[in-house]
Parts: structure tokens; sequence; C-alpha cells
């Protein structure tokens, strides 16, 4: 959960030492004469450069740990989060591209192919799944154990998702979930004489910190399992007990929050191997990692916690400055603190191994007997069972602990920690760098493919890939009684059953008799909430009757806020007038969403079911234009990872390897951080192997795309060439509308043989 924000002066000035504040952190005061030694420091790096045969020993026993089944993850996910000053939901089920997507003020969110629907939990968990298989194989990960902390509001719901996804490939029986939220201590009841749950730290504003975890883990009855009918299968022991009677003797400590936990550093040997080796040689059994940054902007970058030293040796102020690594959201008391302190910053990452004995020990070491008389612990939180002697256990606070157990800070310089939390931190710069976080690949390799290793685990719940236009999407269809726009709509209509948040169809009309023509769309689509159906009844003039309507459909696409317009370009025009080009750039200009226009003639309506059934995503436009590549830039906009571009010649010499024309070239400008593919096509004659027909939807299929944009010529709307194209290419198929006009492609023949 992190270090808890110290909201009062007195708070931070208790705070003395970074593993005094560490133990501490979820409490506001200190115990009594509590001494605190020299905080032992030793940077991580030493042990790189250690004796190799000895650190190749301890690296091989962390190894071992894992594969006997004595290695505990602890994933912190207890804490909500915080923007702005205002609760919100916990970290644990939230999905960070919504977070991106709501929080990023001055950015325009591109969209790719990525992985939707998982929260910071479960992708840490199937991180960490991969990580453990890498390491020490299948085999280390039915025997991992993780220990999940999570907050009341949320915990029917977590193990719902854990139970529809596998567990995320752990063995069911080993991970262990604590209802933390509820649990601040017990209360002695005088009245009824016994001690009942005490939920009043919530009432009383008291931060929860992983400090309470560690009372829950020592408390018995405080963790479950989840059973086969789905239902809690409470501890009878306490979690530390549990995990020693399964022979765990050491853990580690992660937060769901942190970016980085997304990646291979879910789980670092080195830091496992590390404090194994001081443990045997200097007796230290936990260890927390901190960072050394040269700025407070690289510092703040690192992580969510942010340690500034004071005049006094050893002691540190502290302030949580963010709850994610993306977002640097300041606290007024940290901007208080940044006029006080100067120098010798520290982050913390929140990454903790401690040994479980050690531990266990040190808890056993401060149970005290406490004789309690009359009203003496009304309402005060304490751990432990009347046993009828009027006798409780009462557990120390967290600090103690420190006083039992030797504690050790592993110090990283922050330019050698994974540099992956920057790159998520400047995903409004760089789409690709956020990909390789959020997916743990370079964009080479689909983070699928590793998904489907998984163990146990059901990749189909898992899975939920945008295809296409972005998922959250609001498209607007306008129709009128034209065939056109049954024909558009039809194109849409499998687009819109997966991908669209609401659909708005707006009902152009000369007059009310023909509401219920345009109205019987309706009848092919099954009506949900998601629709919003308008009606506009426009009158249009003969002089001029584009331009009330085109303005019409720019200000109801701006009101409801559309990211994709569909229109049958037959269709617009008073009878049978077509919406002419002028009207047509002028939609293009005015709206500022994508255009999708639609002409009947495209589509064989002898064919329309076959042309739906082969390509239940297509979505196409009749003739050519020398703003193809325009269209192509403003459709993907909100767009794709890497735009494609074949270009087809006739058998012509010295065109195989010419390069891109000044319109491609103006393309990847406008589009940026994109990557334009060239792959040059040679047609020659009616051979098959050339044949734009065969080679494109191959192309297309090798190279994963999700859209196909094709400048055809005016004749082939309906040709073989463009069906048997439509029918192969599993992607959604683009033709661009008006006529070709090659003058303006540097002279190059774009058109298929």
């Amino acid at each position: 959960t992190g270090l808890c924000l110290c909201r009062h002066e007195k708070a931070i000035a208790d705070a003395s030492g970074i593993l005094g504040v560490y133990c501490n952190r979820a409490n506001s005061g200190r115990i009594a004469g509590t001494e605190w030694g020299e905080p032992q420091t030793f940077n991580i790096s030493n042990f790189h450069k250690s004796d190799l045969v000895e650190a190749k020993t301890y690296r091989q026993r962390a190894v071992d740990l894992l594969k006997d089944g004595q290695l505990c993850v602890i994933i912190h996910a207890t804490k909500a989060l915080i923007i702005d000053g205002e609760m919100a939901a916990p970290l644990f089920n939230v999905d960070p591209w919504d977070l991106i997507e709501n929080h990023s003020d001055s950015y325009s969110l591109l969209w790719g192919s990525r992985l939707e629907g998982l929260g910071f939990g479960p992708r840490q968990l199937i991180q960490l799944v991969q990580r453990v298989s890498a390491i020490a194989g299948e085999e280390a990960v039915r025997r991992l154990k993780v220990v999940l902390p999570i907050c009341s509001s949320i915990i029917s719901t977590v193990m719902a998702d854990l139970v529809d996804r596998g567990f995320y490939g752990l063995e069911q029986e080993n991970v262990i979930l604590m209802d933390q939220m509820w649990f601040p201590g017990y209360t002695y009841c005088c009245k009824s004489r016994e001690f009942v749950p005490r939920g009043a730290a919530l009432e009383t504003k008291e931060p929860l910190g992983s400090g309470y975890t560690m009372k829950m883990m020592s408390f018995p009855g405080s963790g479950f399992c989840i059973g086969a009918d789905g239902k809690r299968m409470v501890i009878e022991t306490s979690v530390l007990q549990h995990l020693a009677n399964q022979k765990v003797t050491w853990m580690t400590e992660n937060r769901v929050k942190d970016m980085v936990r997304m990646t291979e550093s879910v789980l670092q040997m080195d830091m496992l191997a590390y404090t194994m080796q001081l443990h045997e040689a200097k007796g230290i059994a936990m260890s927390v990692e901190v960072v050394n940054c040269k700025t407070e902007h690289e510092l703040r970058q690192l992580g969510s916690v942010v340690l500034r030293n004071t005049s006094k040796p050893r002691s540190y102020d502290i302030v949580e400055s963010v709850d994610m690594s993306c977002f640097q959201y300041a606290r007024p008391q940290f901007e208080a603190l940044k006029k006080q302190h100067e120098s010798g910053m520290k982050g913390c990452t929140g990454r903790v191994v401690m040994n479980l004995s050690a531990i266990a020990a040190a808890y056993k070491s401060l149970d005290t007997d406490v004789t309690y008389s009359g009203e003496d612990f009304t309402d005060r939180p304490v751990l432990g069972m009347d046993d009828g002697t009027n006798t409780v256990r009462v557990h120390y606070r967290l600090m103690a602990v420190a006083a039992h157990v030797k504690c050790a800070a592993l110090e990283r310089v922050g330019a050698a920690r994974n540099t992956v939390v920057n790159n998520f931190h400047r995903v409004p710069h760089d789409f690709r760098e956020l990909v390789k976080v959020i997916t743990k690949q370079d964009g080479d390799k689909d983070f699928l493919e590793q998904l489907s290793a998984l163990p146990k685990s059901n990749l189909n719940t898992v899975t939920m890939m945008v295809k296409g236009i972005p998922k959250r999407h609001r498209v607007m269809v306008c129709c009128t009684e034209n065939v056109s726009s049954r024909v558009a709509f039809e194109l849409v209509e499998p687009f819109i059953q997966r991908n669209v948040d609401q659909l708005i169809l707006v009902h152009f009309i000369t007059g009310m008799e023909h509401a219920m023509q345009a109205t019987k769309l309706l009848e092919m689509f099954n009506p949900t909430d998601m629709f919003i159906d308008v009606r506009k009844e426009v009158v249009l003039r003969r002089s001029d009757p584009h331009w009330e309507l085109t303005d019409d459909i720019v200000e109801t696409a701006e009101t409801f806020e559309a990211n994709l317009v569909v229109i049958g370009t037959n269709a617009l025009g008073a009878g049978k007038e077509k919406l002419g080009s002028m009207g047509l750039r002028y939609l293009r200009n005015g709206l500022h969403c994508s255009t999708l226009f639609v002409n009947e003639r495209f589509v064989n309506e002898n064919h329309m079911d076959e042309f739906m059934e082969a390509n239940d995503v297509g979505m196409a436009l009749t003739q050519n234009s020398t703003e193809f590549v325009d269209f192509c830039v403003n459709f993907f906009r909100q767009g794709r990872d890497q735009l494609h571009l074949y270009r087809c010649y006739k058998a012509t010499e010295g065109l195989v390897h010419d390069t891109a024309p000044g319109e491609a070239n103006r393309m990847v400008a406008n589009i940026k951080r994109r990557i334009l593919i060239m792959a040059n096509m040679q047609c020659k004659g009616k051979a098959v192997e050339g044949k734009p027909s065969v080679v494109l939807p191959s192309c297309a299929e090798q190279d994963g795309l999700e859209f196909l944009c094709l400048a055809a010529p005016a004749g082939i709307a309906v040709s073989d060439g463009i069906k048997e194209i439509f029918c192969k290419t599993k992607c959604a198929l683009l033709l661009h509308k008006e006529e070709f006009d090659d003058t303006q492609l540097d002279g190059v023949d774009m058109r298929p043989s």
C-alpha cells in the first residue's frame, strides 16, 4: 500500500530514520523509549562487484527458494488512489489505460494494439507468474505463495476475478487474501464482555498502511483462501504461521501501484540474494530498497515516495508526492517541505525483503500480557482475545519490530534502476515506450503470445484487445431514406457491436413522412442503452442544398462529441441530388473527428451477406482520391501504432525501389511516432503471385494489420479484384472516395494492375 501520507507536522517530526519511517508508516505515534540503532545502508552494486563465486552461490540459493516454494510475495493493494486530494477507486482493478485517458489533459491519447481491461493487480500477477516461470520453471509457479491485502470495497470483485481468470496461473490454495480495510484491531465491549472487530479507524481518518497488514498477518483468522465453490476458506492460524507451516522462509513486498512491477522487475532476484547474504554475514533479516537521484524531478519520477533529509543526522521527513508513477500530483505538504530541505534526497521504492522466522520471532517477543480493569480498554484498538482471565495479548505497533529485527537499506543509483517508470511517466511523449511498459515488448511480438504460455489461466477472459477503432467510441450514423444509409449502417454494424460505446442515429429528413422509413434501420440492430436516437428535420433548399445539411452534421457531431461520423455519400441532398465535392470537403474540414464515407455502389447487394460473413468488421469507400494519404492521416489520427504503406506497381522498371512519394512523407510528419513500412510489390501481368488480390491479404495477415486502406481506380469498386480482397482480408478494408489523380503523387502509378 506504500508509505502513508503524513498529515500533520507532528507526525512528520516523529518519523526518524528510513527504516523507522518504513516500519512505522501505518501509525502516527511512536513508542516511548524506543532506541534506534545506526541505519545500515548497503549499495546493491557491491553485490555485483563481490566475489563472483559467492554471488553466484546466493543467486542459485534464491532460485532454489522459488523451486522449493519457500518464497512468498506480498502485493499491497489496499490503499485507494488519491487524485487531486479526492479518494478514487482502489487500484487493484483500475486499468492504467483508463487513468492515462482520463488524466492526460493536454494530450490526445493514441490508440493501438494493446491489452485492455486488466488492472494494476492482475498485470502484476501476470508478470510475476511469467518471471517465476522464466527463472525457476512452471513447478515453481505452482509452489509460489502470494498474499493479497485487499480493501473491503472490492474484495468480492477481486475474488470473482481471480476465479474467472484461473488465478492467473497460480495455484488456488496458494493465493491468500486479507480483507484489510475493516480490520484496524479489536475493541473490548464491557457490556458483552467480549472483543469485537473495530472499524472506527476509517471514521477517525487514521491512515491505513502495510503496518496493519503485518499486524493482521500475525493474528489468527485474518487471512483466507478461495474454495472450490468460490467462497472464503478462513485460515484458522495466523498468516505468518500458515506460511511457516508450508516451509516459507522469505517474504518480499511490492506495491500494486508501482508501474515497474508490471515488468520483469516484479521479482528482483539480486535483492533477494543480497539480503540472504547479509542475513548470514551480518544477521540482517529485513531490507528496504532506496534510490539516489540527482534532481528532485528525477526522484519524483522514480516512484511515489519522497524521503528528504532534515538537519538532524539520520532523520527524514516523508511525504507521498504521488500515487502513480505516471501522474505527478504534488501534495500541499510536499510543497511546504520543498522550502525546508535542499539536499540528501532519497526515494523509497517500497520493495522489501524479510526473513519470515525473524519477523515472526520479533512479534512473539513483543506480545505482552496486559490486564484490563473496567473500561480502561474501551474504544482502544488492541489485538488479542479474551481467554477468560481478563488478559489480552497486545501487539505493539510495527515500528517496534525494528528494535528486534536487524534491518538494512539497499541503495541503488537512480540511473541504474529500471527506467521503465520514467518511460511510463512520459506516456504523452512516447507511445511506443508505453507499449513496452504495459506489454514488456518492443512492439515486434504480441504480449498475448506470452500470456498463452501461462498455466491454468483462462486467456479468453483476459484478452480484451481493441480491434480497429478504439473501444470507447461514439459513432454517429447519418440516416436518410436513401439506400446509402442502409448500406453504410450494414457495413459498420459489426464494428459497432464490438467496439462502440454509444451509437448516435441522426435522422436527417425532408419531412415527417420519411421518418418511419429511416427508423427501419433500427430493425436490423436490437436497440440497447447504447443508442441515442436523434431526429432532425432539415428543409433542403433547391439553391445550395448542401450547406444547411453539412452545418447540421458538424453541429450534431460536436454536440454529442462523436469520434466517428458515418455518411452515405449518395444519401445527402435533395431528391436524387448527391452531396457535391465541395460539401464533402466542407465536412472533412469542419468535423473534428474521423469521417467514413460510404457509397452504396461499392457493395453488390447480391453479395452483401457473403461480404459481411467473410469480413465482419469491413468498412469501405468507393473510388480514388489524390487526398488518399490525407484521409489515412485523418482516420488514423486516433489510431495505430504502425502504418504500413503498400504500393502496388505495374510492371515498370525502376519503381520497385522507389522512395515514398511526397504525400507519404508528409503522412509520417503528421502522424508522429509512427513507422512507415514500404512493401513494394511489382505486379507482373496476370501472374497469381503478383496480383494485389493475392498479395495484399497475405501481407495484411503477416503484418497483423487492423485496417487495410486502398486507393483503387473508380471502375473496380465491385470487380472481382476488390471483392476477392474484401473476402480474403481479415482486417477492416477502406477504399477511398472521389476521382484518382496521380499528378500529385510524383508521377508514381499507385493503382493496382
